[in-house]
């Protein structure tokens, strides 16, 4: 299984935002949904790809996600 946050247009998933373009390199991060150290749930469904800034947020404001159907 490859690794989400290495395809080469994987883009924050809130924003769109990858860095590609502005710094030439990608500077999106992979957040896990459910905590890594917790459950050691590693799977594609448990990760979100988002920018630094999303990232930030989201642990800042302890963000809870909902599954999508």
């Amino acid at each position: 299984m490859r690794n989400p946050i290495s395809l080469p247009f994987c883009s924050c998933q809130i924003c769109g935002f990858s860095g590609k373009e502005e710094y030439g390199e990608s500077v999106i991060e992979a957040h896990h949904i459910e905590e890594f150290s917790l459950t050691q749930n590693n799977k594609p469904d448990n990760i979100l790809i988002l920018c630094p800034n999303h990232h930030r947020l989201v642990h800042k404001a302890n963000g809870k996600f909902a599954a999508i159907q």
